[in-house]
Order: structure tokens, then sequence, then C-alpha cells
């Protein structure tokens, strides 16, 4: 059995989460570090967008997110550090109990680049920015981006009174999907394997 779904219905999905401002997130300030930072703030300017992985990635499909702005505050009195920011991510589908699940990897590829300092020189160089949002914002990213979607995939049930004749002792008869199998893009669906399970109500003889 497989389930087919177009890849623009999860990036407009992902469109839905970032116009909600779920990507618009202000982080936990780590106790340990080096420099006094008052506030961190990432804003998602636009939406993400998921695309096949590049042969040999561990997941099948990648999370892009562009158009990061990070604001970083030492002093409420002076303007903040601006960055632009943009991550990416190997991103995994999964369908149990007919709840589709999106899980995003662990380990981002992050790049951030100072477009404005408060300062004469900003508290965070660009690479130690980077550690901070993968240690600590990007978590509260994959719970935001990670929600389930509900697709209500029922037990389909079977009029059984056509073949009782061949069958006296059937009493019901449903189709149950199972999906758990792999997951796989071709030309813009993504495809998921399963198989059909049968329930079968029989009177006892």
């Amino acid at each position: 059995l497989g389930l087919t779904l177009r890849l623009a219905v999860f990036n407009a999905i992902l469109h839905e989460i970032w116009r909600l401002g779920l990507l618009r997130i202000e982080a936990p300030i780590p106790d340990d570090l080096p420099v006094n930072i008052a506030a961190v703030q990432l804003d998602g300017r636009l939406p993400p967008v998921l695309v096949k992985s590049p042969p040999g990635a561990p997941l099948p499909f990648e999370a892009q997110i562009g158009a990061l702005q990070v604001t970083v505050t030492t002093d409420p009195e002076q303007p903040p550090d601006v960055y632009d920011m943009s991550a990416r991510a190997g991103l995994g589908i999964s369908l149990a109990g007919g709840r589709l699940q999106l899980t995003l990897d662990g380990d981002p590829d992050i790049s951030a680049e100072l477009v404005a300092s408060g300062a004469a020189r900003p508290a965070l160089p660009p690479a130690a920015l980077e550690a901070l949002i993968a240690s600590v914002v990007w978590p509260l990213a994959t719970d935001a981006l990670g929600g389930a979607l509900d697709l209500s995939i029922d037990a389909i049930e079977v009029d059984v009174a056509a073949i009782q004749g061949f069958v006296p002792r059937l009493r019901s008869l449903a189709l149950r999907p199972i999906f758990g199998g792999s997951t796989r893009v071709e030309d813009g669906w993504i495809i998921i394997e399963g198989a059909l399970g049968v329930e079968l109500g029989v009177a006892a003889p």
C-alpha cells in the first residue's frame, strides 16, 4: 500500500506555521556565555521550504530556513546587533495512527552574517552566534516545525452481504491502512509505503 502526497502541500503547511509566527522566537540565554547578553530574538522573514535531499543524505528531505533575522541585545540603551542567518537540516516524515509527523535532524547546518552592529564591535562573532543558535534556539525551532497533522485515516468498513453466501460465518470486514515503511520523493510527490490490514469478524462455529 502506498500513500502519495504533493511536496507542495508540506510547503504550504510550513508557510502557515511561519505565517502564524511560530518561527518568531525569543531564545533563553545560557548562564555560561562569556559576554553579557540581555536578549536574543529570532524572526523567520521568509517561510521554510521542504525539498528533496541530495543523493546520499541519511534523510529523504531537507528543510531550508532562509532569511532569518537574529537580533542580539547587550545593552537596552544601545541598538542591537543584527545578523542574517540561514539554516538547513535533514527532515524525515512518519505516519502512524493517522498522524503525520515531521522530524527535524538535531544537527543543522547554520550560517550567520553580521549586517549591523550597535557598538564598535559585536558582542558575539557570527561563529559564536551559530553555536548559540544550534544549541539553544534550534530545539525550539524543531518543536515549532515538528507538529503532527491529523489525516484521520480510519478503517474502511466493507458491506459483507454480497459475499456471505460464500462465507456464511463472516459477519464483518474492515480494511485498515498501516503505514510505517520507507518514504521517498519522486517527481514532486512524497510516497509513503505501508500495508493494508484486514480485520475479519467471524461467527463462532
